[in-house]
This record gives structure tokens, sequence and C-alpha cells, in this order.
């Protein structure tokens, strides 16, 4: 667990499991080639110079709110991926050791439906998948639920059926769209390419006197069926979040996945006492932020022109 503070805002990492192997998703990311990157080790390789995956979600603390942003992938789970299946592990041990028992929270925020982002959504109960969090309301991208709910893919219609439609049996789902402010200062963004209907948020915090606005990357990886209409959508999404994030002023970024924003580290040197004057060490700049969705706009743009090329 780490905790760390961006101004008024409050956020807790609670990690659910942290694996080597990411040749699945980037098949690139062989040991030979992470080697080049110094900066990967030790936190996101291991001893042997593999990547490391963490699955984990993020309690956003704000105007009074508990906010779980993405839900992990769960206990007693069937999954292709043999580090997810049938998993027995302590999540609710430690996000109620982190102070936050399931009771307590009021807003589960789903960015996505991929499955390593649903799982605890739900939990086994006397044979019965029932909601996790009984008191909060589930928001989930509406464009995101038309999208798979339509999916005749086995897999997909099984993590629907123990992570996703319990919510909705249970009433605690809120379909929402590219308008919907989960809190005062946190409202949604519809970022979709990582899938169709993902979402992003903004929201703005006051650190050291000053008013700072965070952008959240809701999806980041290319892990959908390529095709060269499926990178257009997601280059224009990047392009739309470099400019939300240059209009917004945004100075913070984060992502739902730490590999890709560096929050391990700078999680660990919010804890440490910052002399007067010296800035967050997850604050950067507008320029920064933007170049963030500017790569991705450049990498989805190469992967699209391959496949137009092909």
């Amino acid at each position: 667990m780490h905790r760390w503070k961006i101004g008024d805002v409050r956020v807790t990492r609670v990690q659910e499991l942290e694996a080597p192997g990411l040749q699945w998703l980037l098949p690139d990311a062989v040991p030979e080639n992470l080697e080049s990157i110094p900066w990967l080790a030790p936190h996101y390789v291991d001893e042997h110079g593999q990547a490391l995956a963490s699955v984990h979600a993020l309690v956003v603390e704000a105007s009074g709110r508990r906010i779980v942003v993405d839900t992990c992938v769960g206990n007693d789970k069937e999954r292709p991926i043999p580090p997810w299946n049938l998993r027995q592990g302590p999540f609710l041990k430690d996000l109620e050791t982190a102070g936050f028992p399931t009771d307590s929270i009021d807003t589960v925020l789903c960015t996505h439906l991929h499955v390593d982002h649903v799982g605890w959504n739900t939990r086994l109960v006397e044979g019965r998948w029932l909601p996790t969090f009984p008191r909060a309301r589930y928001l989930l991208g509406r464009t995101e639920w038309e999208h798979w709910s339509a999916d005749g893919d086995p897999l997909t219609r099984t993590i629907l059926a123990d992570s996703v439609r319990p919510v909705f049996d249970a009433g605690l789902v809120d379909l929402v769209g590219s308008d919907h402010r989960v809190a005062d200062e946190v409202w949604l963004e519809p970022t979709p390419g990582h899938t169709p209907g993902t979402l992003s948020f903004l929201f703005p915090v006051a650190e050291g006197g000053r008013s700072l606005t965070v952008m959240y990357a809701g999806g980041t990886a290319f892990n959908f069926p390529p095709s060269v209409e499926a990178f257009a959508i997601y280059r224009d999404s990047m392009i739309h979040s470099a400019e939300l994030a240059r209009t917004a002023g945004a100075t913070v970024l984060m992502s739902n996945h730490t590999e890709f924003d560096r929050a391990y580290d700078r999680a660990r040197i919010a804890q440490l006492r910052r002399l007067p004057g010296e800035r967050h060490p997850y604050e950067t700049d507008v320029d920064t932020v933007v170049r963030y969705f500017e790569m991705s706009r450049d990498c989805a743009e190469a992967e699209r022109l391959l496949r137009e090329r092909d």
C-alpha cells in the first residue's frame, strides 16, 4: 500500500498482485530490450530482467468522497491467465488495513471493463456473486457497457456474468456519459481506443496555496484487435487528451498502470520531506503532460500507417 497527497486530495494505491511477464501484451518487452532502459530497474523489472505488471486499485479521497478507481482481478474467478485464475488473495483485508472497509466506499469508477479493472466489483458469498461495495454507486461508461454487453465472446460473457451483471441486478450501477461529474471537482472525459468506451478524468487539487489540475489516463496499452480504424480511434483520443490537458492546464499525470507513468517512484518520493518551495514529485508542467499524450498519438499513428501500408 502506498499513499500520497496531491494538494488536498489523498490517493491510496492498494496492490492486488505483481507478476513478471508482459510479452503477451508488449511483445518487445523482453529482457534484452529492457536492459537499455536503466530506470526500469529495480521496480519495473525483476531479477531476471522480466517486466513486472502491477494490478492495483486507487482510492481517491476528494470532497468527502471515497472513490475506488478500477477494481483489479478479484478472487474465485476463472480466468485464462494463470496468476489471475481462481485467486485467493488478501486484497479486501489490505483495503481495510489501509483504512477502507468495503462499506465505507461510496463510489466505484471503472474506467473500462477489461478483466483486470472489474474483478472486485463482486465477491463470492455462499455461491452467489454479490457487490463488494454495497453502499457504493458503480459508475460505468454507457458506451463501454453497450459494446461489451453485445459481445458474444465466451470470456467476455464470463467476466460480465461474475463481475458486472450482479451489480446491475443489485441496482447499484449508473451508466454515465462524457459529461458526468463524479464529484464537484472530478469530471469524466471519453477517450476511446484502449476500449470503445474508455473514460479518463480530470480533477483540481490545492497544493501549497496553488491550484493544480490532475489528468488521469483511463487506458494506455494497445491491447485491442489491431486495425487501421482502431489505431485511428486511439490516435484521435490522444489528440483530444492532449488538447484537454493543455486547455485545463494539467501539470500532474496519473494512469491506471504505474509502468507507464512512473507512479511507483513518485509515490515513494512523495513520502519524503520537501524543502520550502520544492514542488510535489507528481507535479511536472503542462508541456510534459501534453507530450505524454502526443507520444501516444504518434505511436498509434505509426501503427496505423504500418497497417495501412500492409
